[in-house]
């Protein structure tokens, strides 16, 4: 057994493992199911079949005999790309008209190129990544929230008619806060009943609960017709 090498290996590893709890610290903090432990995982296994790639294709780690390959040193190290995209695809989960999971999966996915960094001795270049990579998740939530966004909401009307549909209609669009991007109507005939799904868009997410809410007891007060208003959140 060649210490050297194993040590070698043991410490790209290593190096992957930090940067696997660089990434998937803020992921833990706020309850994510790919977690630290997932992170970690993820980079130090990408790692390994990097440096596994190299191995195989008969390169030496330091690159001191790419010339005399045997292989294709980056066939195993390419599926890490294909297959973390299946373990990404599972982190996403649409619920009704919300998607959640998408800053989570673009995570793992980040790790996994952590690893492949490590794998192949890159490691200031993985480092650095790493370190931008925990800025940026843990500071773009008050980036976002500082920029002037748009944040949508489904609004589910039923009423007796489409006169009162129409109401609805006017009575948002005189509002400045919200902004109609799509109505989408079905009309019951027995019993009589119109049913509107209004996308709507409105510019204060901090505040968005509170709007919904006040509009919703709004139009059922206010507009005749009426038999229930809901919303469902989109983001």
């Amino acid at each position: 057994m060649d210490i050297a090498l194993v040590l070698e290996i043991l410490k790209r590893v290593g190096l992957a493992v930090l940067c696997g709890i660089c990434v998937g610290f803020e992921r833990d903090v706020h309850g994510r199911a790919a977690g630290l432990r997932t992170h970690i995982l993820v980079a130090s296994g990408a790692a390994l079949f990097t440096v596994m790639s190299l191995l195989c294709a008969g390169c030496s780690l330091d690159f001191s005999h790419a010339e005399q390959l045997t292989g294709d040193a980056g066939r195993i190290a390419a599926q890490v790309v294909s297959g973390i995209g299946f373990m990404g695809a599972g982190t996403i989960v649409k619920t009704g008209v919300t998607v959640r999971g998408l800053t989570t999966a673009a995570c793992l996915w980040f790790a996994a190129a952590l690893g492949m960094a490590c794998g192949i001795n890159q490691a200031t270049v993985a480092l650095i990544s790493a370190l931008g990579a925990t800025v940026i998740v843990f500071m773009g939530k008050r980036i976002e929230a500082r920029l002037h966004r748009q944040f949508p909401f489904l609004l589910i009307v039923e009423a007796d008619s489409e006169e009162a549909i129409e109401e609805i209609r006017k009575y948002i669009s005189a509002n400045p806060m919200y902004s109609i991007g799509t109505l989408n109507m079905t009309i019951a005939v027995q019993p009589r009943r119109v049913k509107a799904v209004f996308h709507i868009d409105t510019d204060c997410k901090n505040q968005q609960l509170e709007s919904c809410m006040t509009l919703t007891v709004e139009l059922s007060r206010n507009i005749p017709g009426v038999h229930s208003v809901s919303y469902q959140s989109e983001g």
